[in-house]
C-alpha cells in the first residue's frame, strides 16, 4: 500500500477508535491519573466545560494546581502546556490517551515525544 494511503487509514483508525469528538468535552469529566512511558505520574482533574487542572505530578501536590483549558483544532482535543509543548487528548476504550508533542511544532505532522494512558479514579456523576 502507497505511503499516503498507510497515513490516511492510521488516521482514520486513531478517528474511530477516539470517542471523542469536538464538543463533547464533557466525555472526559472526572479525575484521572495518568502513567507515561517511560516513566512518570500525573493526576488531571477535568471539568465537564475543558477546565484542566494538573494536581498532582509523580506523587508530589501542585500548589497551586496548573490549570489549562482544551481546545479544538483540526478534529484533536488538545491543551498548551505553557512550556512549549502541546498534549493531544483522546479516548481509546475506557482509558484517556495523551500524546505529548514537544517542542508543540511537531504537532500535528510530527511524532509526539511521549504518550501517557490514564484511568478515571472518580468522575462528576459519582
Amino acid at each position: 500500500m502507497p505511503a499516503e494511503l498507510l497515513g490516511v487509514q492510521d488516521e482514520i483508525e486513531r478517528i474511530v477508535e477516539s470517542a471523542i469528538v469536538p464538543g463533547s468535552i464533557s466525555k472526559l469529566a472526572g479525575v484521572w491519573i495518568m502513567q507515561y512511558q517511560p516513566s512518570g505520574t500525573r493526576r488531571y482533574k477535568i471539568t465537564p466545560d475543558g477546565i484542566v487542572k494538573y494536581e498532582e505530578g509523580n506523587g508530589a501536590v501542585i500548589s497551586p494546581p496548573r490549570e489549562f483549558k482544551i481546545f479544538s483544532k483540526q478534529g484533536d482535543l488538545l491543551i498548551d502546556l505553557g512550556d512549549g509543548t502541546i498534549e493531544r487528548l483522546s479516548m481509546k476504550g475506557t482509558k484517556l490517551v495523551t500524546e505529548i508533542f514537544s517542542p508543540k511544532s511537531l504537532y500535528p505532522k510530527g511524532h509526539a515525544n511521549t504518550q501517557g494512558t490514564g484511568t478515571l479514579v472518580t468522575s462528576p456523576n459519582r
